[in-house]
């Protein structure tokens, strides 16, 4: 328990520095909501459904939304998601494949890779978490997005990370990233909220 307070603690004093330093770079934060569904088909194997309503809260809707088999081997160690979804606002499909690897019950990595034709847009996001409670983990985390094409239009951030599970239906990540942006490196506060049905 005192490491968990002692993360928290850090992870606020670490905001709180941030809002005081006035010369620091910031970036716009982000708000992503997610709704997550999956139906079991197997011991081995899931359907999985998500959606994502926009990238941001604070821009106007993009939807996305992904579907695909979750198949699970090593008794749920490893688990690989290839997702087949669409991007409502370019109006274009999009192929994603997610990583899950559960080292321990309290420690795991998840990873998501994706790409969109014909406009060759890219997202990928990678996640390491330690899980001191059922309903709270503290780690990392590093997410870029940007197009295949065009490597000079890319965005690449990462930083530490909270996570909440509030009951099995409710999830909230907060993490402060250092992102390059536009060409300028700044402090990016990220949130998402998860919904699973």
């Amino acid at each position: 328990m005192k490491h968990v307070i002692a993360a928290a603690l850090g992870t606020l004093v670490i905001f709180l520095t941030i809002t005081v330093q006035a010369q620091v770079t910031t970036h716009p934060s982000t708000i992503r909501p997610l709704i997550h569904a999956d139906v079991r088909i197997t011991d081995e194997i899931d359907l999985d459904a998500h959606v994502i309503p926009t990238f941001n809260l604070m821009e106007p809707l993009n939807p996305y939304i992904f579907i695909g088999p979750n198949f699970k081997s090593l008794k749920g160690m490893f688990e690989i998601s290839p997702l087949l979804g669409w991007n409502f606002g370019l109006d274009e499909p999009v192929f994603a494949v997610a990583f899950t690897l559960n080292v321990t019950d309290k420690f795991w990595t998840w990873a998501d890779v994706e790409v969109q034709a014909p406009s060759w847009s890219g997202y990928y996001f990678v996640q390491l978490e330690y899980q001191f409670l059922p309903y709270i983990g503290v780690g990392a985390e590093t997410e870029g997005f940007g197009a295949y094409n065009d490597t000079d239009s890319w965005s690449h951030g990462g930083g530490p990370n909270l996570i909440f599970n509030i009951g099995d239906h409710l999830g909230i990540d907060l993490a402060l990233h250092v992102r390059d942006l536009e060409h300028q490196v700044g402090l990016q506060f990220v949130s998402r909220v998860h919904l699973t049905l």
